[in-house]
């Protein structure tokens, strides 16, 4: 098992390094404590052109080598000999120092087609749910700054979030000699606990189109709810696949929040109209949990788990990069046999009082009936209320009475748009995030996730409305995106 005589640290040109010996190529992460969750909405993409720009004069190698971009880190990673990793980390920071912005716009064109092709994932969209357009919520939106960011912004973001004190290197094998790390120096940047989306009440129920079911929980990072988080999971799988045969396998998505909680997501596909069904029986599967706890063979399992996890080899660099990625957010590191001392130490009490005690954060999606109304409150589809002012009827000529039901309304702290007496989104100036700018076409994101958009040619007077919008819209929060106005939809 690995202890922690095996875990060496150090530093390397300021930089908080760990390091355990292995057989093979070396592996290196070098993380930043820098992702989405810290950009501004309308410069969001900064982070990984930087990432993109860092790595694009290294070329195609022999080794392996990646970047990539979280909610709260950027890592670079190389898997390769002793010259390898030296040559990799060293052109990689000093790169990082001196951007090659020439690339800018070709890097701009190639995120754009990644985002195309990747689309919005359903962890994302639950984030969306929970957090609105920003932060953590901000990875399902569209990386607004990929058809606007020049140099100096990507210059500024490198300089201030790539730096020694913004960064930690974990590594298997022994730090090759003369490895440098060529970066500048700075703050480590805070992580601060998320708010929730505006008027969000908890535990909450969102209708949902979809043939599936998802359940999601804000949970502290500790023994007691890793454990509850594997049984519930465990216990989801047995019930709706192998006894129900109701769905095919149920995802487990886990994402940190800062250094103390997680947002953790269960979900599962399932015929349509097996979908009330589903969601009846994963409720009961969490409320038994909650009652009664997982059972002394379960809490056994668990232990016997961390214990294959920490004797296998492969099995250290990750347990490593965990503790790296919790410096880096400001949480408790601990060492293998303290991680060990206190899952075996768990008593299956003590488990289910701390799912019991997470349960008050809990959002379900599934079916657009709420399961438990006494319970649950349901999050509307659409914006409770409306703003005051002009009713504005759609552009062109209409016969009487055969004209779009469509409206928008105009006020002095906002914009409405009505489909129908029950459907309506609105966004207030003092709310806006982001206002996405194309030819004759602007799209306001609220903080809440809801948006407007208004085309000149879709209302009459609209670029006078435009206009109007532009005039009471900060600088800051303006996003140019003049060549794809296909790019100011709903995110998919």
């Amino acid at each position: 098992m690995l202890r922690a005589d095996q875990i060496h640290t150090t530093e390397i040109d300021g930089v908080p390094t760990t390091w355990i010996d292995g057989s093979g190529p070396v592996t290196a992460i070098l993380s930043f404590r820098v992702g989405q969750a810290d950009e501004p909405l309308p410069a969001s993409g900064l982070s990984h052109l930087v990432e993109h720009l860092a790595l694009s004069p290294l070329g195609v190698q022999d080794y392996d080598h990646n970047g990539f971009v979280e909610s709260r880190r950027t890592a670079f990673v190389i898997r390769g000999g002793p010259d390898d990793v030296t040559g990799f980390l060293g052109n990689l920071t000093r790169s990082l120092g001196d951007l090659p912005v020439d690339r800018l716009l070709t890097e701009r064109t190639i995120l754009r087609q990644e985002a195309n092709e990747r689309g919005a994932g359903l962890p994302q969209y639950l984030l969306w749910s929970r957090y609105g357009a920003t932060g953590l919520g901000a990875r399902y939106e569209s990386e607004w700054g990929l058809g606007w960011l020049g140099p100096d912004p990507v210059r500024d973001w490198a300089n201030r979030g790539f730096t020694r004190q913004n960064a930690v290197l974990v590594l298997k094998g022994r730090p090759p000699s003369g490895l440098r790390l060529d970066l500048a120096d700075g703050v480590r940047w805070p992580t601060l606990a998320p708010p929730t989306a505006p008027g969000l009440r908890l535990p909450a129920h969102v209708p949902w189109d979809s043939a599936a079911l998802a359940i999601t929980l804000v949970i502290p990072r500790s023994p007691e709810t890793n454990i509850a988080v594997n049984v519930l999971h465990r216990r989801l799988r047995t019930r709706l696949r192998y006894e129900l045969g109701a769905v095919y396998d149920v995802a487990l998505d886990i994402e940190r929040l800062d250094g103390n909680s997680a947002h953790v997501m269960f979900a599962t596909e399932c015929d349509a109209g097996d979908v009330r069904r589903v969601v009846a029986v994963g409720l009961g599967v969490v409320d038994e949990l909650a009652a009664a706890g997982p059972t002394e063979a379960e809490v056994a399992s668990e232990v016997e788990a961390l214990r294959r996890d920490l004797d296998d080899p492969e099995g250290n660099l990750p347990f490593l990069d965990d503790r790296a990625v919790l410096t880096l957010l400001g949480g408790v590191t601990r060492l293998p046999e303290e991680v060990f001392a206190l899952r075996t130490s768990m008593t299956p009490e003590a488990v289910r009082a701390a799912f019991e005690a997470a349960l008050g954060s809990m959002m379900i999606f599934g079916d657009s009936l709420n399961p438990q109304s006494e319970r649950f409150t349901t999050v509307p589809m659409w914006s409770p209320t409306a703003v005051e002012g002009r009713e504005i009827a759609p552009a062109g000529r209409h016969l009487p009475g055969r004209g779009p039901k469509q409206r928008l309304i105009e006020g002095r702290d906002g914009l409405t748009v009505r489909d129908s007496p029950t459907q309506q989104s609105t966004v207030r100036f003092n709310d806006v995030v982001v206002v996405a700018h194309a030819t004759g076409l602007r799209l306001l994101v609220g903080r809440d996730g809801f948006r407007v958009r208004v085309a000149a040619s879709d209302w009459k007077d609209g670029q006078a409305i435009i206009d109007r919008i532009d005039a009471r819209v900060p600088p800051e929060l303006i996003a140019c995106d003049e060549h794809s106005p296909g790019a100011l939809a709903d995110p998919a």
